[in-house]
């Protein structure tokens, strides 16, 4: 359910609609969140990787777009958080996510 709700993130942001961009992204990342709830992986944030990951990252670059800066640097913190879980499970795809994490770091 994240991944369908981020989707229209790559169309808004082509047309600079951040805002929008931004509550479709919040949205993604609470489904994220449930998802790993769910399954009891709440709080571990290599839970639902690619999809939280990628909802983060957009969360923090639109974040800082429309201004709300406290709340891009939350998505930074927990990017980096990401990577530190998937680091210490030493996932295959580490340095991936790590490529993806320089793209989208500001």
């Amino acid at each position: 359910a994240s991944h369908g709700q981020h989707m229209p993130v790559h169309i808004q942001l082509r047309l600079a609609n951040y805002s929008a961009c931004f509550a479709d992204d919040s949205l993604a990342l609470q489904a994220a969140d449930a998802t790993c709830a769910l399954y009891g992986l709440a709080g571990d944030e290599s839970c639902d990787m690619w999809n939280l990951y990628h909802s983060l990252e957009y969360l923090q670059f639109t974040g800082y777009q429309i201004g709300r800066w406290k709340e891009a640097k939350v998505m930074n913190t927990r990017m980096s958080n990401s990577i530190a879980s998937v680091a210490a499970k030493q996932h295959p795809q580490l340095a991936y996510l790590k490529l993806w994490f320089m793209r989208m770091d500001a």
